[in-house]
């Protein structure tokens, strides 16, 4: 099988590109650098979906399976130009080549939880559970042009020519991850400076890498998975990360709690004054209480996170030393 992906040298990508080139598959990578090193079985297009002139013929040539993990995390400014621009030329270029070819081609999407939005009212908050029939409403640009890459998805399915999987993961970590914000919380466990926000019970919306690249082959190979949008998130209570967090430093756990209307208020009326680690953002992020079900994967294709989350957690103090066996990054 002829396997296609975008994205193939992010954080996630690029360890889907390590656990295929392990199968009997022929990979082709599209990537605007072309200073990789790959097994053999993986061929590097060069070629950037944000530019009209990317050869996506060149790309698509032989393709059976479409994995568009593509995405832009941090300049706002080419969000639309990737995860829309990009998509809707991709799809296209695909479209035709399926034609072409006389075959239907199955894309599997890379999407997230954000396409949901989030429900804060003030002080209040809300408890829920969230599944593939919520309603999409995202919020930020991020957020706002990959729901709408998932919209041109969707509709280029009923004209025939491909098939599709989504996956919509949480907030996905794991050694090598760029995001600080979780490995801002464990340096905040291990120096005592960590304090609780609001009543126990706050949620944390985390899934490990590993376990969204065996979800997304899963999406690519089950035939279960043809026209479905899967969540996948593997929910823990925060105060089992931080006291797992406090346990490997041999420390003991936090326990301050401030009431969440005191934490807003130190945000809103000391931030003034005082710069502080404490955001608005933040504050919701720990008195959190949404669950996104990922009971869908599990009854339909059979899947289970394999990587408990407290303990997955303890590896980011050695995130310097992220190496994949079978795919090597050329600085």
């Amino acid at each position: 099988m002829k396997i296609c992906i975008t994205g193939g040298t992010g954080f996630i990508g690029r360890r889907l590109v390590a656990s295929l080139a392990t199968m009997d598959h022929q990979i082709s990578v599209l990537s605007r650098t072309m200073q990789l090193s790959y097994p053999p079985s993986v061929t590097i297009i060069e070629g950037d979906l944000a530019d009209g002139n990317c050869n996506l013929d060149k790309f698509l040539s032989g393709c059976d399976l479409i994995f568009h993990c593509a995405g832009e995390v941090s300049d706002t400014s080419r969000m639309r130009q990737v995860h829309v621009v990009g998509t809707e030329r991709l799809l296209d270029a695909t479209k035709k080549y399926a034609s072409k070819a006389n075959k239907t081609i199955h894309w599997v999407q890379l999407s997230s939880v954000g396409a949901y939005g989030l429900e804060h009212t003030g002080s209040k908050v809300i408890e829920r559970i969230v599944t593939e029939e919520a309603s999409e409403n995202p919020i930020g640009e991020y957020e706002v042009t990959k729901t709408q890459s998932d919209k041109l998805v969707r509709e280029s399915a009923k004209d025939g020519h491909i098939t599709f999987s989504m996956l919509r993961p949480t907030f996905v970590f794991g050694v090598g991850m760029r995001n600080q914000s979780l490995i801002s919380l464990v340096k905040f466990i291990r120096r005592g400076l960590f304090f609780y926000i609001g009543k126990k019970g706050a949620v944390t919306n985390y899934i490990h890498v590993d376990d969204v690249v065996d979800a997304l082959i899963l999406c690519g190979f089950h035939k279960r998975a043809i026209g479905q949008v899967y969540n996948l998130s593997n929910d823990c209570l925060l105060e089992e990360v931080v006291e797992s967090i406090a346990a490997s430093a041999n420390i003991s756990a936090p326990k301050l709690r401030v009431p969440r209307n005191v934490a807003i208020i130190m945000v809103q009326v000391i931030g003034i004054f005082v710069p502080l680690p404490l955001t608005l953002e933040r504050v919701k992020a720990l008195s959190n209480r949404t669950r996104y079900s990922s009971h869908k994967i599990f009854s339909e294709l059979g899947f289970r996170p394999k990587r408990y989350v407290p303990d997955a957690i303890r590896e980011l103090d050695f995130c310097g030393n992220d190496s994949l066996p079978t795919v090597k990054l050329i600085s």
